[in-house]
């Protein structure tokens, strides 16, 4: 049986995206379930960039959200994919284009003939092309864009202001802009929450959307499961790259390979977010500073010290509480498959919550799909 009612704990990309979809889902099953998401204005985000994947683009579309207004209000940028820059070689880089040949021709026999040809398979990509020209998915006909092919693309997007927008958008989901300083555990988990203002929120069921706070499942007794053995970077330093007047927004996130880790840039509208992740087992923070600004050519002003370690909870279905997005696993910082596993494990959860199995069926696909995320990672 579905909860009467589910207490979303922190907003963002994560939050907003949960709240909508666990809404959309229990009006379309008729469940007479009401949904808080707790939010607190008080708690600022570093908001140096993220990567989504096509299935975001996928989410307007379900919801009716409007792709133009979404763009212009967020300061978003298209993504067709990654460039991997000076990873075999200095010098040498290598595009990851996110459309997929395998829906209009054979996948299968378009690799087998780039590889027979001694041809790069990406050549297949139509978004390759796109990105060899730095062009958009769209061409101009009387003047309105026409899509230049079937495909999904993605967006670069600050998620701060991607999160504020999701919030305007969302329609009959209570918000409560407080801080949580108390955990009421009861039942099976999780009672009632205190907020700052002295309120006390009950509820049936509690989703952790604080990110790396993770203020409800820590109350929980949770096991970290940490992949530093196989992903050492274990630091990143963030800090913003403005656009120059004029300059051309690439169609790509950028991961660029530096001596002691590498580099992220995302670009948004009005700057890149950027960051270098690397291992201070090999490198300073002091010295990380000076050799980005080495590789760049110019300053940079950090925006934080991130410290990171690398994994996931054991599970992440406690009682009546479930760590969503940064609450529930970390791997790296561009979070394109961070956003794309909290759309999926949201359609996961949504199909087994009130089963008798669905938890321990929910925590083992988690576990496998954050799993797979690491292996691809590495």
């Amino acid at each position: 049986m579905w909860p009467a009612h589910i207490v979303i704990v922190g907003g963002g990309t994560a939050g907003w995206l949960s709240a909508m979809m666990l809404t959309d889902l229990a009006k379309r099953r008729g469940h007479a379930t009401r949904v808080t998401v707790i939010e607190s204005s008080k708690i600022g985000v570093i908001g140096v960039g993220e990567g989504s994947t096509a299935v975001f683009r996928q989410m307007l579309r379900r919801f009716d959200l409007d792709e133009t207004e979404f763009l212009r209000e967020t300061g978003a940028t298209i993504k067709l994919g990654i460039r991997h820059k000076d990873w075999r070689r200095v010098g040498f880089s290598y595009d990851g284009p996110i459309d997929d040949p395998h829906l209009v021709a054979d996948g299968a026999q378009l690799d087998r003939y780039a590889i027979a040809a001694g041809r790069p398979v990406a050549e297949a990509h139509l978004f390759q092309h796109l990105l060899n020209g730095n062009k958009g998915p769209y061409a101009l006909k009387d003047g309105r864009p026409v899509p230049v092919g079937p495909f999904h693309y993605a967006f670069h997007f600050d998620q701060a202001l991607v999160g504020q927008w999701l919030r305007k958008k969302a329609k009959g989901i209570a918000l409560i802009d407080d801080q949580v300083t108390g955990v009421e555990r009861g039942g099976e988990g999780i009672k009632a929450l205190t907020l700052e203002s002295g309120q006390r929120v009950e509820g049936d069921f509690f989703l952790d959307c604080s990110g790396f706070r993770r203020r409800l499942i820590s109350e929980l007794g949770p096991r970290w499961i940490s992949f530093g053995d196989v992903l050492p970077i274990n630091r990143a330093l963030p800090f913003w790259i403005d656009l120059k007047d004029g300059e051309e927004i690439a169609p790509c996130t950028l991961a660029w390979a530096q001596k002691n880790g590498w580099m992220w840039g995302i670009p948004t509208q009005s700057r890149i977010g950027a960051g270098y992740v690397y291992s201070d087992r090999h490198i300073s923070p002091e010295d990380a500073h000076r050799e980005i600004e080495a590789a760049l050519g110019h300053e940079v002003e950090p925006r934080g010290d991130i410290r990171i370690d690398a994994g996931r909870m054991e599970r992440s279905w406690i009682g009546n509480c479930l760590a969503m997005g940064l609450a529930s696993s970390f791997l790296e910082p561009l979070e394109a498959t961070s956003i794309h596993g909290t759309v999926v494990q949201l359609i996961m959860f949504g199909e087994w919550l009130g089963t008798p199995e669905g938890r321990d069926r929910y925590n083992a696909a988690f576990a496998r799909q954050v799993d797979d995320f690491r292996d691809f990672v590495r």
